[in-house]
């Protein structure tokens, strides 16, 4: 069986092998053309020493249905579940990038850490892949960085790969063939799946913990070095074994301190180490119960340090520092005029001099404009003039009508609002009419999650955070706008409660 795994070999009569991929316990990945279309894929081909283990040829038939299953961009999509012949291999959408634990060295070597704007992309990604398995009730139970490949196409994606040990939740706790058997990798499996305990979605959340340490620092979670700190990231070396076995590790994940991206990079939010901590959890109880809950609550803990657009707000009459024709031509309609030839001497200080007729003028704007409200035939000019400036300043005349009677407090009491009363309901439903571009709906999503912190139903906020989160990973608008709804009806109640 071995002889026919070489470049050139056809496999199933579809599948001419191309160049090894890389290998792992289960098997070997290949790419190679699919001579029905033509195309580059990537194929899994069992260990022929595996071929005779009923066990190891139902994980990978279990894979393929799990992938043709899970159809997300973010996920490896499963071409082929089998070959058609002897070859126990399958199918799968070839992923043109780098493994993440690969990207994570080379950046660990350089000294040249992710961004916080660069880890949240990625990792949003991520725990959108896994929200979609675990929706369909699958547990990936193997995340780690050597499973997740980096894409530029031309923004950054991450691809989930290898659900080989993944488990359909239902049966995830009470299937006999996995009782007292550690699945998953050392550093990233949480604590009770190393015991052989039965999992559940927070198995996901205490591996995507790691994985955002390890990102966010460029150091391992809990593997050391000589000194006992902790490793850099994938940067090529070997650390000692005895520090590292897997009884000490797991020691250090169930009774040791919990990893703080802080502590390692000052320049992060201490708002993450919370994330981190309580993702990391040793006890299961006191992790997030799903990954979606971890995702709410990473999002909000970086959206303050994100630059977001500035949002749309009425137009307001601007504060001027002294007397100028911009002051008057905001709320009245003006022309600006040349200033007279003649000029008017100064007496004493020009500043001091001014504050009267600083006082003039806004008063004068401010009976003009009422005057304008009254309509009358005919248009009388009024002038506005600093003559104790030493230079002549721009004349402004507006043109006004006259009343038969000068204006009241109620008449001038509209000028103080340039605009009518904002509608902020309408204004914020009005991000989301048009086709949404995915920054509109970022941005949409931290102003929703950003005032449901406020709601002190915890019921009704965790509502609001899961209907925003989901919608906005789905790029669904119309969740997006129930999830506004709900906020602004939630927001209500809270006023009307005494």
């Amino acid at each position: 069986m071995a002889s026919v795994h070489h470049p050139g070999a056809l496999i199933g009569g579809r599948f001419e092998l191309v160049r090894p991929l890389g290998a792992g316990g289960m098997g070997s990945v290949w790419e190679t053309i699919d001579r029905t279309s033509g195309h580059a894929v990537a194929l899994k081909i069992l260990h022929p020493q595996l071929t005779e283990s009923p066990e190891a040829v139902r994980r990978l038939e279990r894979e393929a249905m799990l992938l043709i299953a899970l159809r997300h961009p973010n996920i490896a999509a499963c071409i082929a579940p089998s070959v058609g012949d002897e070859t126990f291999a399958i199918a799968m959408a070839l992923v043109d990038g780098r493994r993440l634990d690969d990207v994570m060295g080379e950046r660990a070597r350089n000294k040249t850490p992710w961004s916080l704007l660069e880890v949240r992309a990625i990792f949003e990604k991520l725990c959108g892949a896994v929200v979609h398995a675990h929706g369909r009730g699958v547990l990936h139970r193997d995340l780690k960085p050597q499973n997740l490949m980096l894409v530029d196409d031309p923004e950054v994606r991450v691809v989930v790969l290898d659900f080989g040990v993944a488990k359909v939740l239902a049966t995830a706790s009470s299937d006999a063939t996995t009782q007292g058997r550690r699945l998953g990798s050392l550093n990233y499996a949480a604590p009770e799946q190393m015991r052989g305990e039965p999992v559940d979605q927070r198995a996901d959340v205490f591996a995507l913990g790691v994985i955002l340490f390890e990102m966010l620092t460029l150091e391992r979670a809990w593997i050391v070095t000589d000194e006992g700190r902790r490793a850099p990231a994938f940067d090529g070396r070997r650390w000692p074994i005895g520090v590292n076995e897997l009884m000490t590790v797991l020691d250090r994940m169930t009774n040791g301190e919990r990893p703080l991206p802080s502590r390692v990079r000052p320049d992060l939010p201490e708002a993450l180490d919370e994330v981190v901590e309580r993702a990391t959890a040793a006890d299961p109880d006191d992790r997030y119960h799903d990954v979606e809950l971890l995702l709410t609550a990473f999002l909000e803990a970086t959206s303050e340090t994100v630059v977001l657009p500035a949002p749309d707000v009425a137009p307001t009459v601007a504060r001027a520092p002294s007397v100028e024709p911009t002051i008057a031509s905001t709320v009245l309609h003006t022309r600006i005029e040349e200033p007279s030839p003649t000029r008017v001497e100064p007496r004493g200080s020009p500043r001091r001099s001014l504050l009267p007729w600083v006082l003039a003028g806004l008063v004068g704007a401010s009976v003009a404009s009422a005057i304008v409200l009254r309509s009358t035939p005919e248009v009388l000019p009024v002038e506005v003039v600093a003559p104790d400036e030493v230079e002549a300043r721009p004349r402004v005349v507006v043109e006004a009508k006259p009343a038969p009677a000068p204006p009241t407090v109620a008449d001038e009491a509209p000028l103080k609002t340039a605009a009518p009363p904002r509608d902020r309901r309408r204004r914020r439903e009005k991000v989301i009419e048009p086709e949404p571009t995915p920054e509109a709906i970022e941005v949409l999503r931290d102003r929703i999650l950003s005032r449901a912190k406020k709601i002190e139903d915890a019921q009704q906020r965790r509502t609001i955070e899961r209907i925003a989160t989901t919608s906005a990973m789905a790029g669904d608008r119309a969740g997006l706008k129930l999830a506004l709804e709900r906020l602004e009806k939630s927001e209500r109640e809270q006023e009307r409660a005494p």
